[in-house]
């Protein structure tokens, strides 16, 4: 698409989205609004200086969070180490090749993605690729014992099993709660499984120390991908089947049969990305009634590159935190400007996600 067709674009959008009578997120048609709101997402490189595109993107996800419920019937299982370890990384912070490189609490991280993108929908796929697994593994029930393929932090290796989980499109767009083209969910499959990643990765072991349950940080000697497509059948309605063959592959299934996962509404993944990417690095995975996180550490977790501290602390309010509050996971937050570091201090509501 030419920039001046995403203006043109971007024009019927807003005129569309201007004539719905107030209040909006009461009068709009949900089907209608997700499909400009993702089609606006689509023109971002286009569009990126144009003011007015801004203005209409936060303000559509900001009603699309409203008219979302606070509740889903269907919850997905999210991996825990994934959301700690892995940033989301955009054209902006990798090189020509795809390739970019982070640090955070586990050290130095790095990861080579061709499509030159991971969002938050990636992390999706993982959600929905780990629970698949689970659900298979358990014969149609999450088990309800660890059964881990590592027991110390001498038998992590890569073992000759062969893994395996079959995903439908239906399948797919269930534990999405999103109306997904076949040919998107086969493109989100494909960048996932052809992205890598080298890192210090926490794996929950049965034996760490002393003989008792904990958390060890392995260090990756390669580039993995968490999943490999082995196989694609049908037409309407495709069936993949996927392959974990690789030591990433396995230590995220591992920590999967630890139960070293959270709970993650479906309805979540309608969130802006900024939003999703909030709640998983810093509030699904714990219980705490509220959480007190520096501006650094957020503009890292969301792969921010804008030098502006008061710009990105307006986009974190109007992206991140405020789309939250709508959804009702927080029930408020606030800002606090200290003489040595900025933060936000970020209340939940009660029972909004906590550990599994």
């Amino acid at each position: 698409m030419s920039c001046d067709k995403a203006l043109m674009a971007l024009n019927r959008i807003r005129d569309r989205y201007n004539a719905i009578p107030a209040p909006i997120y009461k009068h709009a048609d949900l089907t209608v609004l997700r499909e400009d709101f993702n089609q606006l997402k689509e023109m971002k490189d286009l569009l990126r200086d144009n003011a007015e595109y801004h203005k209409l993107i936060s303000s559509m996800g900001k009603v699309l969070s409203s008219m979302q419920p606070s509740n889903s019937e269907w919850q997905n299982i999210s991996e825990r180490s994934v959301n700690k370890a892995i940033r989301p990384t955009s054209r902006f912070n990798s090189d020509q090749d795809g390739k970019t490189e982070w640090k955070n609490r586990y050290g130095h991280q790095q990861a080579i993605i061709p499509h030159r993108s991971w969002s938050a929908r990636h992390f999706m796929v993982l959600d929905i690729v780990g629970y698949s697994y689970m659900l298979e593994f358990g014969n149609g029930n999450l088990p309800k014992k660890n059964l881990p393929l590592f027991n110390n932090a001498n038998d992590i290796t890569l073992k000759n099993d062969d893994f395996v989980v079959e995903i439908s499109d239906k399948q797919f767009r269930k534990f999405s709660s999103l109306s997904i083209k076949s040919k998107n969910i086969y493109q989100l499959l494909q960048e996932v499984s052809a992205s890598t990643f080298k890192l210090n990765y926490p794996v929950r072991l049965p034996f760490h120390k002393s003989g008792k349950s904990g958390e060890h940080v392995f260090s990756m000697c390669d580039f993995n991908s968490f999943f490999s497509l082995a196989s694609i059948s049908g037409n309407n309605n495709k069936t993949y089947e996927i392959r974990f063959d690789t030591l990433l592959a396995q230590l995220f299934l591992h920590n999967l049969r630890m139960r070293n996962c959270d709970y993650i509404f479906a309805t979540n993944y309608h969130l802006p990305q900024s939003a999703q990417i909030l709640y998983r690095r810093y509030i699904l995975n714990n219980n705490y009634p509220q959480v007190s996180v520096n501006i650094s550490n957020i503009i890292q977790a969301l792969g921010y590159t804008d030098s502006n501290i008061t710009t990105l602390i307006n986009t974190i309010q109007e992206t991140a935190i405020e789309p939250l509050i709508t959804s009702k996971i927080l029930a408020s937050y606030s800002f606090v400007d200290g003489l040595s570091d900025k933060k936000f201090v970020l209340r939940k509501v009660s029972k909004s996600g906590g550990r599994s």
